[in-house]
């Protein structure tokens, strides 16, 4: 996996004393497992007219997807829409007592499977959750 440069957002400036509507609002909605239907229809639920970032986009999302069950077509639909998909773990048996390279196996083994079954650039599956 490339190593990549951290995200940065700047702090406001608060000599400038921003009200709360000038400050960038974040709320995070994960999805975490397998990518199906009703994983689908959850978010379709949230992600309604009435939810619409300020400029009007709709809101994007970060699925935190594992293989077994995801469905492949799903992803690539998701993706092409502009949701980041993210590396969760193949197996779900990795914990604190893993060692490094069981990690970078299940980490490396999502993302190519996303990679090589949702047909998602590599390059694009940067996320891990």
């Amino acid at each position: 996996m490339p190593v990549t440069q951290p995200w940065q957002c700047p702090l406001p400036n608060h000599d400038n004393e921003l009200s709360s509507d000038g400050i960038p609002q974040f709320i995070l909605i994960t999805f975490d497992g397998a990518l199906q239907e009703t994983t689908l229809e959850l978010s379709n639920k949230i992600a309604t007219e009435n939810n619409l970032n300020p400029n009007g986009d709709d809101i994007p999302f970060t699925y935190c997807v594992s293989t077994h069950y995801s469905n492949y077509h799903l992803i690539q639909q998701l993706h092409a829409k502009g949701h980041e998909i993210a590396v969760h773990t193949m197996t779900h048996t990795t914990d604190l007592n893993s060692s490094y390279d069981e990690w970078h196996a299940e980490i490396n083994g999502t993302r190519n499977a996303l990679s090589e079954l949702g047909q998602i650039p590599i390059e694009d599956i940067v996320g891990v959750c």
